[in-house]
């Protein structure tokens, strides 16, 4: 059971890395692995997943987005 996560998404590729706290990490097939501070996951692109706090902690994270077009970066107009 989870606090608060996100919806299921399926970015080009996102890297997760935990801060602080617990969370979980799952994907459209139903798994579901604990996460905690210090760890990073790898989700590559076109994998459906979620991610949040673990019903009886907190977490806080980083998410890194893939570009999807590696030549541009937020600093190149679109």
């Amino acid at each position: 059971m989870m606090l608060a996560r996100s919806v299921i998404r399926t970015p080009s590729g996102q890297t997760l890395h935990v801060t602080e706290g617990v969370g979980l990490v799952g994907t459209r097939d139903g798994v579901v692995l604990p996460i905690r501070a210090g760890d990073t996951v790898i989700c590559p692109p076109g994998e459906e997943h979620w991610h949040g706090a673990a019903a009886d902690a907190f977490m806080s994270h980083l998410a890194m987005l893939e570009a999807a077009d590696p030549r541009r970066t937020a600093a190149t107009p679109s």
